[in-house]
């Protein structure tokens, strides 16, 4: 020890934290999470962060993006944008949460992104 009072040599960096974030999210994956949905994986994209979602019981033939998208944009938005973690993460270095949604065959729906725009 030095004797110095700054201890900021150990504070993790936002890459270290985000990086033991996306570790424990992806604890038990794929996993339910209700709804027919499953969590597949979470990766760090650029300087935020990306959810992989199977919707279950959804085909692409029986889904109209652009309304699917839409749908999941009002119903997430709430809920990300009063999780404290999440809006703290929005202020840092344009962090943003995306959802990727691939249909139950493995077919991609659509990418749903969130930043602090849509928390404001």
């Amino acid at each position: 020890m030095t004797g110095s009072d700054d201890l900021s040599f150990i504070e993790p960096s936002e890459e270290q934290k985000r990086a033991a974030a996306i570790f424990q999210l992806n604890q038990g994956t794929p996993k339910d999470v209700g709804n027919g949905t499953r969590l597949d994986k979470v990766v760090a994209v650029g300087a935020g962060v990306q959810y992989h979602f199977t919707m279950m019981e959804l085909s692409i033939d029986d889904t109209d993006a652009g309304e699917f998208h839409d749908f999941i944009y009002e119903t997430a938005r709430p809920q990300i944008c009063s999780h404290p973690q999440l809006v703290g993460f929005f202020d840092t270095k344009a962090g943003f949460a995306e959802y990727r949604v691939n249909d139950r065959n493995g077919v991609f729906l659509t990418d749903i992104r969130f930043d602090k725009s849509d928390c404001e």
